[in-house]
């Protein structure tokens, strides 16, 4: 049976902000399953799709960039509260909390501590992708003609 998921991303913090490796939600592995604690602001989009794409903090006594993982948590998931937020521009973003979230083990994407490395990967993907569209939109641009 085949199904389909859409993520947000779950990065930014209220005492780190865009300083992801400053990051503090925190995640402990308790038997097979990830229980996770923290709260993700300016969250767009949450309150729209099915799954929240995570960093956490697995080792609060590693190096700031260390100790990093990225995990899959369910919106409905029990001990998810999600509550928007609109801004001036009337856009909405929300704040997601997370009390005591379990999750499967096998929603961690990558290994334990390797957050940053996926988090990194999926910008420069991000990037070379954003690169290679202005290409082809430049490329498609009628020509001026000139005489």
């Amino acid at each position: 049976m085949a199904s389909e998921a859409d993520f947000a991303l779950g990065y930014s913090e209220p005492n780190a902000g865009t300083d992801l490796a400053g990051l503090q939600t925190t995640v402990v592995l308790d038997g097979d399953e990830w229980v996770i604690n923290g709260q993700k602001p300016w969250n767009t989009f949450g309150h729209k799709v099915t799954h929240q794409w995570t960093a956490v903090r697995t080792d609060p006594t590693a190096p700031k960039h260390k100790g990093i993982s990225v995990i899959i948590i369910p919106n409905n998931a029990p001990g998810v509260t999600l509550v928007k937020q609109r801004t001036w521009g009337n856009h909405t973003t929300n704040d997601v909390f997370f009390e005591n979230v379990r999750v499967p083990k096998n929603n961690l994407i990558g290994e334990v501590n390797q957050g940053w490395r996926a988090v990194n990967l999926k910008r420069i993907l991000k990037l070379l992708s954003e690169k290679e569209k202005n290409k082809k939109e430049k490329g498609n641009l009628p020509s001026k003609s000139r005489g």
